[in-house]
């Protein structure tokens, strides 16, 4: 049998299909767009089956932050002297999103310097976190 080359090698003989994971059946409209764009930003084995929980709750918090942000863009922060009802779903969003982005180890990175355009950010796989804690 001739000895393959480095180059032949770094090829596998076998089955070349990525495999990705698939968003839920309730995840429907933008945030199954969302859930989308998040598998595919990243690479084909970053995300497992148990991610899902938790990836689907990053995906709904991305569109409540959206919504809320526009709602109080449109009708404003402060109404009748008051503050708007909005301004706590936007914060607990926006927390949410810091939450589940660890949790499920990407962060968005986006060029620095001058304006950002449209869909120039891209997500960057970090390793996950271990959150078994110490062992005692």
């Amino acid at each position: 049998m001739p000895r393959r080359s480095a180059a032949a090698a770094a090829f596998s003989s076998g089955s070349t299909a990525v495999s990705r994971v698939r968003p839920p059946a309730d995840l429907t409209g933008p945030e199954r767009v969302v859930f989308l764009a998040t598998v595919l930003a990243c690479s084909s084995d970053h995300f497992q089956v148990s991610d899902l929980p938790l990836l689907t709750a990053y995906c709904r918090a991305v569109v409540l932050e959206k919504v809320a942000s526009s709602e109080l863009a449109a009708a404003g922060y402060v109404n009748a002297g008051k503050p708007s009802a909005l301004l706590p779903v936007l914060a607990q969003a926006t927390r949410s999103l810091t939450v589940h982005l660890a949790a499920v180890a990407i962060e968005p990175r986006c060029p620095t310097g001058g304006e950002i355009e449209a869909g120039s950010c891209q997500l960057l796989r970090t390793s996950k976190p271990d959150v078994r804690g110490p062992m005692r």
